[in-house]
């Protein structure tokens, strides 16, 4: 049902006793650490568990025989999406039940993943059966980073035994929270959201009520002593209890051993835990994984001393994956050259022959020669190169050349599986322009390339184009690219060039100048004088990610940029810049026409700079051209006076 790594992840066994329910990856590339080192931050915190002096997820199971890396500190961490998709006939399924006026739930994957409707007038949406030591629950698909405004987590029924719980510190960027970036098919977007609060937490006045951020970065700084955590949770009881006028329920089950002592020090009483049946190991005082505050500042410094420690053992072997020979790499891409017919391909093996850019370059093309070159030493992967050469042959020749029928496949493929919005945007296109319906549906393809276009488009539709043209390709024999490194702003390119090439378009000097401006908008390549470069520190750097001020000033800071306000619309930048504030404010940018006039600078610039040239041309034709040929014709008739005149014309 599912061909995809989330199909794995639920259903290979082996996998699910290795792997921790959490999907994340340390962030190594330069860029994006740059980036996100830049960043404004909040302090937040999470519940973590340590075992084998390694920090985990506090739901991952003891009873696994291997848990992975696990997190460390100081090093940022990214939520990973998992990458799936769903058939129609699910969706419909899906559909049919938010329709109809009952509850219930749509399975994917039996007793492992479904869409649930909880309530009558709700929507379903994806949820994964989580079971742990002390959980058997269907938890909401959430591919996100939790953290919390609170040290106090109060859903732990069984922390009083669970002596290896700690409270980390984190920091989470304020631009990834304010991003609304949400994932498809996940319950709710990035950001703050309020969360279901325990049995202590909930006798709390509103005001108190604990959040919850939703965040894909995330950078754990330290662990918190216990007594640190305790004196934040007194503190927190004595304020509620003040408020309410009454004292709070305290539940022994709900705190950590070394917590609950302190608080009963400070005057705290505790309702005790009856004693369990459950056969569930304990961890108290005594056990290796017990965490007293000793234990906690010699991890914490251990931790401390090897910022790279999150996670090495699997970034190791993450390396060791990638790093492909450079003849394998050749091989790739001249294999896939000899299957598109491509004669114009160079290999360079040793990137220390070329100088400048070239010499950093994955891969350019050179406009005088028609040449495509792959720079082998700096690919990643023989999918690095693959990219490459797949957008350049496209920009040049067109996927219908290229992959002929099949393109035409494809095209009717992506038809079938439009919504109504989309088929009304196609059919207009084709009424407008006396086109048929696959040059329609290649046209709107196109006009995807567009930022505001893209975002307004639904991204579970956009998904499925994504997996269609990736079925394509492997229809080909070209299995280097899927829907993960085959990235949007690649696609998106590549679709947008091809309808160019269709139109005659890239060969003129209008057509080269808009391909420039298009492979700098989608952050696809570099170019100087008659090469276009893919560049080594390729990072999309999305509008959801960056907050304006950094993402204008980068934006601006392109010298290509400079050359369109100069040369083609000098009001750009102030286009752009509305396009970030709005997309900022409302989470997606609309069409700049749907801007009221009262904050439209662009447009209300653009008009007043035709009112004004309107004006100016009304006064030269109605006074200037008038006045000008009769002092012509007088000056003729007094030639005699003409220096006088002149000398008189020029004073006023």
């Amino acid at each position: 049902i599912i061909d995809t790594k989330l199909q794995q992840f639920f259903k290979e066994a082996k996998l699910d006793e290795t792997k921790d329910e959490n999907l994340y990856r340390e962030v190594t590339d330069k860029s994006e650490l740059e980036w996100l080192n830049k960043q404004p931050t909040i302090k937040t915190y999470r519940a973590m568990q340590v075992v084998n002096k390694t920090l985990y997820s506090p739901m991952a199971s003891g009873k696994k025989k291997f848990l992975g890396q696990g997190y460390g500190l100081n090093s940022w961490d990214v939520a990973t999406e998992m990458v799936f998709n769903i058939t129609d006939e699910i969706m419909e399924a899906v559909e049919k039940l938010n329709q109809s006026n009952e509850k219930g739930y749509v399975e994917v994957i039996p007793n492992k993943l479904r869409f649930t409707k909880s309530s009558k007038s709700g929507k379903a949406h994806l949820q994964f059966h989580l079971i742990t030591d002390e959980t058997d629950v269907w938890a909401a698909y959430n591919p996100y980073n939790h953290n919390s405004n609170s040290m106090l987590n109060d859903q732990f029924k069984a922390a009083y035994r669970r002596g290896n719980l700690v409270v980390v510190e984190a920091e989470v960027p304020i631009a990834d929270l304010n991003s609304k970036y949400h994932a498809p098919y996940a319950k709710d977007s990035v950001g703050k959201t309020k969360w279901k609060s325990g049995n202590i937490a909930s006798q709390f006045p509103k005001n108190m009520e604990r959040i919850v951020y939703l965040s894909r970065y995330t950078k754990p700084v330290r662990i918190l002593s216990n007594t640190e955590v305790a004196k934040w949770i007194a503190d927190r009881l004595r304020k509620a209890e003040k408020l309410i006028g009454k004292p709070i329920v305290l539940y022994e089950a709900s705190f950590h051993p070394e917590v609950k002592k302190i608080l009963e020090a400070e005057g705290f009483e505790f309702i005790p835990v009856k004693q369990p049946k459950s056969n569930n190991s304990k961890i108290l005082k005594g056990h290796p994984d017990y965490m007293d505050d000793a234990k906690i500042a010699e991890l914490n410094k251990k931790m401390q001393e090897n910022e790279n420690w999150l996670q090495q053992g699997i970034r190791d072997s993450e390396e060791i994956e990638a790093k492909q020979s450079s003849s394998a790499i050749a091989d790739s891409v001249m294999s896939l050259a000899e299957r598109l017919h491509l004669d114009n391909v160079e290999i360079v093996t040793d990137a220390s022959a070329l100088s400048g850019k070239e010499a950093k370059a994955k891969g350019f093309y050179t406009k005088s020669t028609g040449k495509i070159t792959i720079v082998v030493p700096n690919n990643t992967s023989a999918e690095d190169a693959v990219q490459t050469l797949l957008h350049e042959a496209v920009a040049h020749y067109g996927l219908r050349q290229l992959f002929g029928s099949e393109f035409d496949n494809f095209l009717d493929a992506v038809l079938e599986n439009a919504d109504n919005e989309v088929l009304e945007r196609i059919y207009d296109l084709a009424q407008a322009n006396g086109w048929d319906y696959r040059k329609a549906t290649e046209e709107y393809l196109a006009t995807l390339a567009e930022t505001t276009e893209f975002e307004n488009t639904d991204k579970g539709w956009w998904n499925k184009v994504k997996k269609l043209f990736v079925d394509m390709l492997r229809k080909l024999g070209i299995k280097a690219l899927d829907g993960t490194t085959l990235t949007d702003n690649e696609l998106r390119y590549i679709l947008w060039a091809s309808y160019q090439n269709l139109k005659g378009n890239n060969e003129t000097l209008i057509g080269i100048a808009n391909d420039i401006v298009k492979r700098e908008d989608l952050g696809i390549e570099e170019t100087e004088d008659d090469k276009l470069f893919r560049t080594e520190a390729e990072q999309p750097i999305s509008y959801e990610q960056t907050i304006v001020r950094d993402l204008y000033d980068q934006r601006m800071a392109s010298g290509v940029y400079q050359s369109i306000e100069a040369l083609q619309d000098s009001m750009r930048s102030v286009k752009e810049f509305m396009g970030m504030v709005d997309k900022a404010e409302n989470g997606k940018a609309r069409y700049i026409e749907d801007i009221d006039d009262f904050e439209n600078a662009y447009l209300g610039e653009n008009r007043l700079s035709s009112q004004n040239k309107a004006e100016t041309d009304l006064s030269a034709n109605l006074l200037l051209k008038p006045l000008l040929r009769a002092m012509t014709i007088w000056i003729f008739q007094h030639i005699n006076c003409h220096k006088i005149h002149s000398e008189y014309i020029k004073g006023q």
